[in-house]
């Protein structure tokens, strides 16, 4: 879903993601591609976040503020990235262990427990007049 979100926000250009690393290998993400919408590839975008916002909006988020095409504002994000799976370790004992991890490639790095960096770290409650505050002053 990602891929397919920040397509409209990057235009014709087919943007790498981010690359997922799994032991079968690395998978690489790209936007798909929206040309016939080039006024939403022009406009300003601001992400709002707190820690609520894990996963796939993390890495939309983190698309974004790597790629300079919009403002992440709020608060520290869950830090939720790594994907996994239960495995029965024997004797009624069950392990949960990440089975991947998503990794940008303008950082080397992804935001397991660390969230992703703010442009502007601030109350959830001001992100949004924050961010068109923030949005205006760049014109």
């Amino acid at each position: 879903m990602v891929e397919l979100v920040a397509g409209a926000l990057f235009g014709a250009a087919s943007v790498h993601v981010l690359d997922f690393h799994a032991r079968e290998g690395v998978e690489r993400s790209m936007t798909v591609p929206w040309p016939d919408l080039p006024a939403l590839a022009r406009m300003p975008v601001a992400v709002l976040v707190d820690g609520g916002t894990a996963s796939a909006a993390e890495s939309l988020a983190m698309l974004l503020s790597t790629t300079g095409r919009g403002l992440v504002v709020g608060a520290r994000t869950a830090g939720a990235a790594n994907p996994g799976a239960w495995f029965d370790a024997g004797g009624g004992v069950w392990a949960f262990v990440p089975t991947g991890m998503p990794i940008d490639p303008r950082t080397g790095a992804g935001w397991e427990g660390v969230g992703v960096p703010l442009d502007a770290e601030v109350d959830p409650a001001e992100a949004e007049r924050v961010a068109i505050a923030r949005l205006r002053a760049m014109r």
